[in-house]
């Protein structure tokens, strides 16, 4: 009989959908064509570190063949190993859809499958599209079998959102995917966050903002949805962790009673014939029974162990990175990790930096050059004491130039993502020098999540 953590582990693993891609191995400086099944193509050109990948899919299904709670598909690198890397939301255009991504990843498969939302970190058993092998015979092709599937969301519904921007409708699923799986519950701060996010997102839609100013705050809602469904999920595993060592205690108690029983049963192998016969046979049913219960203690231990693991990704999946941008001077915010330059570290209307490049900015490369690089946002800011397109161009520029300096010092371009929007969005009323001085700034933004 298998134990209660035996049954949990086996229900998860049951929930999963196995299917089969053909992985490729790209050498360097190389590129050629990955076919998709039924109808498509990936086109991979490997570069140093950096495996470029562009998708394109023909006769695309709409998301009602996968069911109502489907709002996004989503582009996996599937590694050797069976690990999944969300390469990004792929831009449909009726049964036409395509995807300029790139992945660190040198042997991989491709999938293709359609989810709530763009954030989701494992796919869901709703494969579109799965890589088979290149028509090129140079290239090394191997078959692979992945788990897909472990989390259902055919609970999810939705009522028809017209014409709303897809990125929208995401955000809504991916609360309502919140929602259903108890996250209110099971996460009360990190859902309280994301219904923040959401309520004020969807208060900027009623007052029908520009999709420029509203597409922030609608990813922050999906990102914080996501998060509080994270966090809930890691929440129930905890909970099976704690009883789980508790059913470990307990076997190991029942096992030391059934030790002494054992042995006061040795001692009474002294009667007569009958009695002996009799006794043996109980002390081989318990010694028996003792046998099964080390069986699922050591089962139990095992689940202890891999659960723990798993916990623990889940909580922080990134937990060195954000230690060392907190000790230069970074700061958590809805968006990511803050880190800001003020106007003082450029020259007076320049993008040259005053002085060699500022000690937070080296410091910021220092950080990023090692491990996984998370999505970097730039954003560049002005007064309003000048002219509106100087100001918009200035904000451009020193953007730019802190991106050049990162890129320079090692991080992937893919990465890093520059903009100016000049005077546009100050943090503070702009009633004297001082304030005009603190709306002038760039803001470095380290993503901990895709998005």
């Amino acid at each position: 009989m298998l134990s209660t953590i035996g049954m949990f582990l086996l229900s998860i693993l049951m929930q999963s959908t196995p299917i089969e891609l053909t992985s490729i191995t790209i050498v360097n400086d190389s590129d050629f064509d990955l076919p998709l099944s039924p109808f498509g193509e990936a086109e991979l050109r490997r570069k140093e570190t950096v495996t470029r990948v562009k998708v394109k899919v023909n006769r695309l299904d709409p998301f009602s063949a996968f069911g109502n709670s489907m709002r996004a598909y989503v582009v996996w690198a599937v590694s050797p190993e069976g690990d999944f890397e969300n390469l990004g939301e792929l831009e449909v255009d009726g049964r036409k859809a395509e995807v300029e991504t790139a992945t660190l990843l040198q042997r991989f498969g491709i999938l293709i499958t359609a989810e709530p939302h763009f954030m989701v970190e494992t796919p869901s058993a709703a494969v579109a599209f799965t890589s088979r092998a290149p028509r090129n015979n140079n290239v090394r092709s191997e078959q692979m079998n992945v788990n897909v599937g472990a989390h259902d969301y055919s609970g999810i519904s939705l009522p028809p959102q017209g014409s709303l921007h897809s990125r929208i409708v995401q955000a809504r699923a991916a609360f309502e995917v919140a929602r259903q799986e108890d996250a209110e519950r099971l996460a009360e701060d990190e859902f309280r966050q994301a219904r923040v996010a959401f309520d004020s997102m969807e208060e900027l839609l009623r007052r029908t903002m520009p999709l420029d100013v509203l597409l922030p705050y609608v990813n922050d809602s999906i990102r914080l949805s996501h998060r509080s469904v994270r966090a809930g999920r890691a929440e129930v595993i905890q909970n099976e962790l704690v009883a789980a060592r508790r059913r470990a205690d307990n076997f190991v108690r029942r096992s030391e009673r059934l030790e002494q029983e054992v042995e006061r049963m040795d001692q009474r192998q002294n009667g007569t014939e009958q009695r002996m016969e009799g006794l043996q046979s109980d002390l081989q049913d318990l010694r028996r029974e003792n046998r099964q219960l080390d069986v699922e203690r050591a089962e139990a231990l095992r689940g202890v162990r891999a659960t723990q693991g798993e916990i623990d990704r889940l909580r922080d999946p990134w937990p060195r990175l954000r230690q060392a941008l907190l000790a230069i001077g970074a700061r958590p915010t809805a968006r990511g990790l803050l880190l800001t330059l003020p106007a003082d570290r450029f020259e007076s209307d320049s993008s040259d930096f005053e002085d060699g490049t500022p000690e937070a900015l080296a410091r910021l490369a220092g950080v990023l050059a090692f491990g996984e690089t998370p999505p970097i946002r730039i954003e560049g800011h002005t007064d309003d004491s000048g002219p509106a397109s100087r100001s918009r161009t200035l904000s451009e520029e020193r953007a730019e130039a802190v991106k050049t300096f990162l890129v320079e010092a090692g991080i992937p371009e893919d990465f890093v993502r520059a903009e100016g929007f000049g005077s546009s969005r100050p943090i503070v009323r702009a009633e004297d020098d001082e304030n005009r001085e603190l709306n002038e700034r760039v803001e470095i933004i380290v993503r901990e999540f895709p998005g």
